[in-house]
């Protein structure tokens, strides 16, 4: 048996899935009038892995999730809840979001450590 038979390729469900997150956060993104290359700073990515995020060729980490609801002043347990609730079908994307804004600390985040990451599909 050859390894490649073990070998399970995304499907198309799971890039479509992938394109319909992106543009959840895209849409927060540009509701709160920021951009894409403010957020990946904040973050610690690059422009260019932020974009390749948002059109659903990579996925968000966990820790990327969380670091971008803290730079757009959102809760982060209701931004990863509307994020896991997107699906292919019903994008929140379109829709008023209702996230609760977290009032500013004074501090914005900047650049955080990389741990055990988790990959979010």
């Amino acid at each position: 048996m050859s390894m490649q038979s073990n070998v399970i390729p995304f499907t198309d469900d799971a890039r479509l899935l992938r394109q319909a997150r992106g543009a959840f956060v895209k849409s927060l993104i540009d509701q709160e009038e920021r951009s894409a290359r403010f957020v990946a700073v904040r973050i610690g990515l690059s422009a260019s892995s932020m974009g390749e995020r948002l059109k659903g060729k990579s996925p968000f980490l966990a820790d990327e999730l969380e670091n971008i609801a803290r730079v757009l002043r959102l809760d982060p347990v209701a931004f990863y809840a509307q994020y896991i609730a997107v699906t292919t079908q019903n994008s929140p994307a379109s829709e008023e979001t209702g996230l609760d804004v977290v009032p500013p600390t004074g501090v914005e985040p900047a650049t955080f450590g990389t741990g055990n990451r988790r990959s979010i599909h």
